[in-house]
């Protein structure tokens, strides 16, 4: 068996803070901070625990009393649930528990950021004890975690073991949930308060600010990239004036909290003096088609261009916010998101036409950079034997075809994975008639997305460069110099 330990950490972002006495009631009952489920009886019972001079003190419980149940242990296959009077009972049938749903206790939740200041980091254990139950997952110097309040000593945090059955094809996985304790002796506490923004709300740096991986140590989160993309060197260690940042509403540790815009990727935290609210916008004109981009802190180019609804063609007019000279922050029929600074003008752009030879030229060769379904860079030279096909000792790359009326080609590949397309009909062939434009149908579907009056890779800059909507960039004279986000030419010999 396959086992996975994944930190319920998300079920604690993005608690909600009640105001100063406001009071929740669930199941005819209040709930307070902490509280797990609530716990009532069949019938009048008995109830013990254990002093600590050894002695014990019980309780009669009326039927139908109500008690609060803040911890749920489970061993010896036997499940104990921790009143709120210090009593602790075992699962029987004559106990009734109801668990307090999440929505509910989001409403009451008061949570913590911490981190493990113990250079020998610490450990989950089954109970709180650092001599009894058994180890729930280990973590070293650094790791960062939200959970409640410190209690009797210790840090509660719940996590989900998935288990992949290896012997069974097409099993569902199997899901166990634990929960573990880690002594507050080997953490250090920031506590989450309101920011004076709330969530989801959009702010400008107002200067250059270093983004931090956690607000406690401060430590510059390592090999962060502004983008994941070759066009865009800078890194998030220092964010510069004018970027756009997106915040949760919550102060951690005096920091305020960033995410990215739909909640992916890795958040981060940032000085409160550093930002300030969104300008009124201008409006300027896209200089090119571009899809807008969903992410603060670095985005992929096209993504499969115009599959969503956030492509903006040439000349459209868009609200535009502030820009960091990188990127610059702009809504477009109610989506907001990132595009290039130097795809933005306060004047619209001539719409260019392409006529001549698109074609490479027969003598030469291609390097490509590919990073598709890979865990690690490749680079696949291409080379031409008969000056219409670039390709690979196995076959894989590009073929093309062009006459005074039309230019063709086919992403020929096998099942090697190192090239990845979509294949349309009619033998796997693309194909534009000229003069090519912004707009101009592919057969045997499909169009023209855009025309660059200049695009960039490492291997050069190339003059009218198209990109069609299954995302192939084409430069004329070196047919296909980009395809995907994934793959583009380092060089051209």
């Amino acid at each position: 068996m396959k086992k996975l330990l994944i930190a319920f950490l998300a079920i604690f972002i993005f608690s909600v803070h009640q105001h100063a006495g406001a009071k929740v009631i669930w199941d005819g009952a209040e709930i307070v901070e902490d509280q797990n489920g609530k716990m009532t009886f069949k019938k009048d019972v008995k109830i013990y625990k254990k002093l600590p001079n050894g002695q014990f003190e019980s309780l009669v419980v009326k039927r139908n009393d109500y008690f609060r149940v803040y911890s749920i242990e489970n061993y010896n296959n036997q499940t104990y649930y921790w009143m709120s009077s210090g009593y602790r009972v075992q699962a029987t049938d004559l106990v009734i528990f109801k668990e307090v749903p999440y929505d509910v206790k989001q409403q009451i939740m008061k949570d913590y950021y911490y981190t493990v200041t113990n250079p020998k980091g610490a450990e989950f254990l089954t109970r709180r004890s650092e001599t009894l139950g058994s180890v729930v997952k280990e973590v070293e110097e650094g790791y960062s975690f939200f959970g409640p309040a410190i209690k009797n000593g210790y840090i509660t945090q719940t996590f989900r073991e998935t288990e992949y059955p290896t012997d069974c094809d097409g099993c569902n996985p199997i899901e166990h949930v634990k929960t573990g304790y880690i002594n507050a002796k080997n953490v250090e506490k920031a506590s989450v308060t309101t920011a004076p923004y709330t969530a989801n709300t959009f702010l400008v740096l107002t200067k250059d600010a270093d983004l931090f991986s956690n607000p406690i140590t401060k430590k510059e989160q390592n090999n962060y990239l502004f983008s994941n993309n070759y066009f865009d060197k800078q890194t998030l260690n220092i964010l510069p004036k004018g970027t756009v940042v997106h915040t949760n509403g919550k102060l951690v540790g005096g920091q305020l909290q960033l995410e990215s815009l739909y909640n992916h990727i890795e958040s981060g935290y940032i000085d409160l003096k550093n930002v300030a609210p969104l300008p009124t916008p201008t409006t300027q004109y896209m200089q090119y088609g571009l899809d807008i981009s969903s992410d603060f802190n670095g985005w992929t180019y096209v993504t499969h261009a115009e599959f969503n609804t956030a492509f903006v063609p040439r000349n459209e007019a868009v609200q535009v916010y502030a820009s960091n000279g990188i990127k610059s922050f702009i809504s477009y029929k109610d989506i907001y998101g990132f595009v290039p600074s130097n795809a933005l003008s306060t004047k619209k752009a001539s719409v260019p036409s392409i006529t001549g030879t698109i074609s490479p030229k027969s003598d030469l060769t291609f390097i490509y950079h590919n990073l598709y379904y890979l865990d690690k860079p490749l680079e696949n030279i291409l080379t031409s034997t008969d000056g219409k096909s670039w390709l690979l000792e196995d076959g894989n790359g590009f073929v093309y075809e062009e006459t005074d009326k039309y230019f063709r080609f086919k992403h020929q590949h096998n099942s090697s994975g190192h090239y990845i397309s979509y294949y349309p009909s009619n033998g796997g062939w693309f194909t534009i008639q000229k003069p090519i434009q912004e707009g101009s149908k592919i057969d045997p579907f499909g169009k023209v997305l855009t025309i660059f009056d200049t695009y960039t890779t490492p291997a050069g800059k190339f003059n009218n460069v198209f990109l069609t909507d299954y995302g192939y960039y084409i430069a004329p004279g070196y047919g296909v110099i980009q395809f995907w986000e994934s793959a583009y030419a380092t060089e051209i010999k």
